[in-house]
């Protein structure tokens, strides 16, 4: 059986995404991602990035991602 924990802290997407530069980035630019073979480093960064986007605001920003070589590519476009 799962047992409810009360009153665990959510992790501030800071937190979750620090290992990306996504706060330091202005419109424009980009950062690229290694595969590192088994694929779901590549996918489990889009599903972050989409999670992103749909909680943005201005002070955020929006992102995109486009597989590339042996890798990702992320953008911040607005």
């Amino acid at each position: 059986m799962v047992k409810i924990e009360k009153h665990v802290p959510l992790p501030t997407l800071r937190e979750e995404y620090s290992h990306y530069p996504f706060d330091e980035m202005d419109v424009g630019d980009s950062f690229y991602v290694p595969d590192v073979g088994d694929g779901r480093s590549i996918h489990r960064l889009q599903t972050q990035v989409s999670y992103m986007n749909r909680h943005a605001s201005e002070a955020t920003g929006k992102f995109t991602t486009r597989r590339v070589d042996g890798g990702l590519r992320v953008w911040r476009f607005k």
